[in-house]
């Protein structure tokens, strides 16, 4: 199972115009025959319909957009799974009625529609137009929304002269103002959450936030709203600094916001991350804003847990604790275990999409997959456990989660394994934070005889290999070198600052580290 070394993913969106039809190409295109077309690695399809390059790149575009959402890259997973184990790929139909997007069936084959490959592949097709469904439905209803709540503001707003909407259309659309008794109360329909926070989403970003304070921070507000208005211009996609508004308004409708502690927890945040030189910071927390294609209340919930573990992590880089060792190692497990626990998540929405195919094909009842509440059940089932820095002790849509107490007990115990197994050398050299902390302790005379040491062994790293390959009998081939040279690399720096890190560790009474290659618990105190 491949664990990335950092929680948090930054997909690049790019979204094509829905309003307007694509520009005309310059020139009619060369006939294009028909053939297997590679659209950004994601699709390999057989184009027909004679597209220029104009409508193949936005098509390529959309793909590129549907792989940023979970449902959506699970399909085209599935379909590139099938296209490489039957060698047979879908069609890709350019109508001349289509100006955006085109049309993905199942390729014609000469064999009978039963057999397995034919089969295979249709299910696949369904899948991903399913997923380009949810995923435009998604796209619509939020400008019809937006249109909606703001757009007749807007429109006010630039012609002052243009009547009111209680006013338009005659007399029969007049206000008329009537006397209510005060024993009748007056009714006032609840706004949906995400509705409300499409209209409130035009706001300022520095009035947002200063409703987190539930009072007036004119300094903070500013800062907040230069960082706005310092954002590089989108050209197509949804804006991220928008989007950062509607989580920070979604999350008002959570306990996170009801609870006095747990909302100076996000007033907090909100100051770091507004103090100078923290720009890699907030661009990295707008990204994660951003790549949700709706913003619900767990959805709100689960970024919150993730813009938390963003902030220590970069804490931790800037060396905001340094002389806090203890802290920092711990901060470094609850990290490996937010990574495993990720990993763990994504294994489970493929292998829920896996059991869906199959019950189409028996005609079984699916099972609903929400990413967003399957991530969020698992933190908050395991939080406790792993003891997980995280606020968010209970979900609003708890049965939207397809999730199992087995499927909880499997990935605890899972973690548990992996963490015996990997902390010590995770420690040492993939959380780069507790290195930098110990050479900072060892001083630079260290620092330099470590770096020297290194040096010299990596010159004389191919031939070392080269013998072990042989040692161990294994084939000399590039993969195989490669791969053992990358794990005597990671050998050599770990027992190079072994000795300096386990003193560290022994100065603030934890446990030393193992030797590498060998299964060792996390660094705690001696009994």
């Amino acid at each position: 199972m491949h664990l990335p070394h950092s929680p948090i993913a930054s997909p690049l969106a790019f979204t094509p115009s829905l309003a307007s039809p694509c520009p005309p190409p310059p020139a009619p295109p060369a006939h294009r025959e028909p053939g297997v077309v590679n659209l950004a690695e994601l699709l390999h399809a057989v184009v027909t319909g004679n597209p220029d390059e104009t409508r193949l790149r936005l098509a390529e575009a959309h793909f590129r957009e549907l792989h940023g959402t979970d449902h959506g890259a699970a399909a085209l997973h599935r379909l590139r799974m099938v296209t490489q184990q039957y060698q047979c790929h879908p069609v890709l139909q350019f109508n001349s009625d289509a100006l955006e997007l085109p049309v993905l069936l199942a390729a014609p084959d000469d064999r009978p529609p039963a057999t397995p490959a034919q089969d295979a592949l249709r299910a696949a097709v369904a899948e991903v137009a399913r997923s380009q469904v949810r995923w435009l439905s998604l796209q619509y209803f939020s400008v019809v929304a937006h249109t909606a709540m703001d757009g007749g503001t807007h429109a006010r707003a630039q012609d002052p002269g243009v009547p009111g909407i209680a006013d338009a259309g005659g007399p029969l659309r007049t206000r008329r103002w009537l006397e209510r008794p005060d024993t009748v109360a007056a009714l006032h329909p609840r706004i949906a959450p995400y509705i409300r926070g499409q209209q409130s989403s035009t706001l300022p970003l520095g009035t947002i936030v200063e409703r987190w304070l539930d009072r007036e921070d004119p300094m903070l507000a500013g800062r907040w709203n230069d960082i706005a208005r310092d954002q590089p211009a989108v050209s197509s996609g949804p804006s991220p600094t928008r989007a950062f508004k509607i989580w920070l308004i979604q999350l008002m409708e959570s306990h996170i916001h009801r609870n006095a502690a747990t909302r100076d927890e996000v007033v907090l945040w909100l100051r770091n991350a507004a103090q100078p030189g923290r720009q890699a910071l907030v661009a990295e927390a707008l990204d994660i804003c951003a790549e949700g294609t709706t913003m619900c209340r767990d959805n709100a919930l689960l970024t919150w847990n993730r813009l938390k573990m963003l902030l220590h992590k970069h804490d931790a880089i800037d060396g905001r604790y340094a002389g806090r060792l203890n802290e920092l190692c711990q901060l470094a497990l609850a990290t490996l275990r937010t990574e495993l626990l990720t990993a763990i998540g994504q294994d489970k929405i493929i292998a829920l999409h896996k059991e869906n195919q199959r019950r189409q094909q028996s005609n079984e009842t699916p099972i609903n997959i929400d990413p967003a509440e399957i991530m969020l059940d698992y933190q908050v089932s395991l939080r406790p456990a792993l003891s997980l820095p995280f606020s968010v002790e209970s979900m609003h849509y708890p049965t939207l989660s397809a999730l199992t107490p087995e499927d909880i007990h499997f990935a605890r115990n899972l973690i548990a394994r992996a963490e015996a197994e990997s902390f010590h050398a995770y420690l040492m050299l993939d959380f780069s934070p507790f290195l930098a902390e110990v050479q900072r302790l060892a001083g630079p005379q260290a620092h330099r005889q470590v770096t020297d040491a290194l040096h010299l062994a990596a010159a004389d790293l191919p031939s070392r290999v080269h013998e072990r390959l042989r040692a161990l009998d294994l084939p000399a081939d590039d993969d195989t070198f490669n791969t053992l040279a990358v794990q005597m690399d990671r050998e050599l720096r770990y027992n190079a600052w072994l000795p300096h890190a386990n003193r560290a560790l022994a100065s603030v009474g934890l446990m030393s580290l193992p030797p590498f290659g060998t299964a060792g618990a996390p660094p705690r105190s001696p009994a």
